[in-house]
Formats: structure tokens, sequence, C-alpha cells
């Protein structure tokens, strides 16, 4: 089945990903509290799969340097993406849930950024 709808989301970081771009492939499995984490193990029938590229974007009023990524989910999990942030080591800034020994902000900084869809005939 090939899909034809292609989403991108932007979010914003604080800690350097343990790469600069790549592929996030793996099972997620409940964890608790409603988390999720990701599994080592690729052996359900659709694991989740993000891939990304991370850009600096330099700091703002003296504080942490900012890194924007830029993510495209080839899988629609919840969590995933958030759960992918967390796996390379920079959670997405103001995620409570997944980096809440980070900074503290007042809302989460993951948007929808584009999407991509084929013409209508």
């Amino acid at each position: 089945l090939e899909r034809r709808v292609h989403k991108y989301s932007c979010a914003l970081v604080v800690r350097n990903p343990k790469k600069k771009m790549g592929t996030v492939t793996g099972d997620m499995a409940k964890g608790r509290r409603g988390s999720w984490k990701l599994l080592r193990s690729t052996s359900s029938p659709t694991p989740a799969v993000t891939t990304f590229v991370s850009l600096p974007l330099g700091t703002e009023d003296g504080g942490p340097p900012l890194r924007l990524l830029v993510l495209k989910p080839k899988t629609g999990k919840t969590h995933q993406i958030r759960v992918a942030m967390k796996s390379l080591g920079a959670p997405v800034l103001g995620d409570l849930r997944y980096g809440a020994a980070l900074e503290v902000e007042e809302r989460l900084y993951l948007h929808a950024c584009a999407i991509r869809m084929p013409a209508l005939p």
C-alpha cells in the first residue's frame, strides 16, 4: 500500500540529538502513566518510523542554543515524534511528559509545518 499523503512536523529542542539526521525505527510499548517507550525491536507488523533532520538556530536572549528539527513520521503512532526525540536524547522543548527535567516552557514546541497531497484528477 503506497502512502500518498506526506506530513511534516517542526520541533524546537535545547539538547543536541545523538545524530544530526537519520531515521528512528522501533516498536512502541505502553509505559507508565500514559507514556510510551521506544523499543529496539522491530517485530511488530508496523514499527514506528520517523525520519528527521536537525538544524542549528543559535541562542535567544542569552538562553541555551536552540535546534530546529524537521520530522517526517512514516507511521502514525501515538506520541511517535515525542518518543523518537526522547530516544535521541533531545526531547521537544516544553514536553512535560517526555522531557520534564529540561527547560519548563508554557507550551509544547511541536507543530505540523507542511502536508503534501497528490493533485485531484
